[in-house]
């Protein structure tokens, strides 16, 4: 059941800041003796068995008793087999699977992975899908099942698959592309907001891409650790949330930067001294490279850290930090490069 790579790099954060939410505890102590949390371990409610509240975090939740309030998981699948959840389900990077004669009474909603729903079985107040896709034969109670950007491989778009049709393909393919959009946008707010320093990001990913790729993989994997720790300290809650509402805004800042410089290495003439069409461009190159299978996945991930980290050298000055040697022109039609 592959998912977005992008829509998982974006959702991490706020998955973080949504655990958070859900471990404030609102009433004593004693209350919580029959919730269930885990942490790192996985979570298992017996037949028979009656829990509150289930939270697990970098663990699978298996549920074959009932439990009266909500299920939320991060890092984690969750499994209703022949068991019953009165409340909501939230999984946050991974799967729901509602098996048997499993029962979810509340509403059911994935962050960057599958709904499953096996004959026989229901979600009553419907499932909703955020970078992935609802499937199966049970019911949903008169519930909306809703998908939004699914995909079959990582990619930040759709990938083909055989056990697609063409219309869903099609319709994956035009909520990527909204995407991009977006993202192009948001480039042109950069571009006329700090143009200076948009122009520095570009440097930097022109003359340091390899020390780009590496400062952004790995300061993206300790922000999302580092949201992670925070969200289970009722202390470090605050800069969770603060943590995850800025994350995915230094991520597009960086992939903005990237696709500006990419479409300025296209063969064209006409892309030459126009920095709003090779931002286009740009875009437009990372949207068709999305829908390749795989491909697309690992294009979207290299693009996210090398702009990023990009942005962690610079820390979004107006000059690029580049070597004492560097020559102040090169090869790239851009004004700074």
């Amino acid at each position: 059941m592959e998912t977005s790579v992008m829509n998982q790099l974006l959702i991490a954060p706020l998955a973080a800041a949504v655990l958070a939410a859900f471990l404030v505890p609102s009433a004593p102590a004693a209350a919580w003796d029959q919730d269930r949390v885990t942490f790192g371990a996985d979570a298992f409610v017996a037949e028979g068995e009656v829990v509150d509240d289930l939270v697990t975090m970098g663990g699978n939740a298996r549920i074959e008793g009932a439990v009266r309030g909500d299920v939320v998981t991060m890092g984690g699948d969750v499994e209703v087999a022949e068991g019953a959840v009165r409340g909501d389900v939230l999984t946050m990077g991974g799967d729901l699977v509602v098996s048997g004669e499993g029962t979810v009474g509340g509403e059911a909603l994935t962050m960057g992975g599958d709904v499953e729903i096996a004959e026989g079985a229901q979600i009553i107040g419907g499932a909703s899908a955020l970078g992935g896709g609802v499937y199966g034969g049970g019911g949903d109670g008169g519930g909306e099942a809703r998908a939004f950007g699914a995909s079959r491989w990582p990619a930040f778009g759709p990938a083909a698959s055989f056990g697609h049709g063409l219309g869903e393909f099609l319709g994956d393919a035009f909520s990527s592309l909204l995407n991009h959009l977006l993202l192009f946008v948001f480039g042109l707010f950069l571009m006329g907001l700090t143009p200076e320093r948009f122009e520095a990001l570009q440097v930097t990913i022109i003359r340091k891409p390899a020390p780009s790729f590496g400062y952004g993989l790995l300061g993206l994997l300790a922000a999302v650790v580092t949201l992670v720790i925070a969200a289970i300290t009722i202390v470090g809650i605050p800069a969770a949330l603060l943590g995850a509402i800025a994350l995915p805004v230094v991520v597009y800042v960086g992939l903005a930067a990237f696709a500006a410089v990419f479409g300025a290495a296209l063969p064209s003439e006409r892309l030459r001294a126009r920095p709003v069409l090779q931002l286009g461009a740009g875009v437009l190159a990372l949207w068709v490279v999305s829908l390749l299978p795989v491909a697309g996945g690992i294009a979207t991930v290299v693009a996210a850290a090398v702009g990023t980290g990009a942005l962690i050298q610079t820390r979004f000055q107006k000059t690029a930090m580049l070597p004492a040697d560097a020559t102040p022109h090169g090869p790239y039609r851009t004004r700074a490069a």
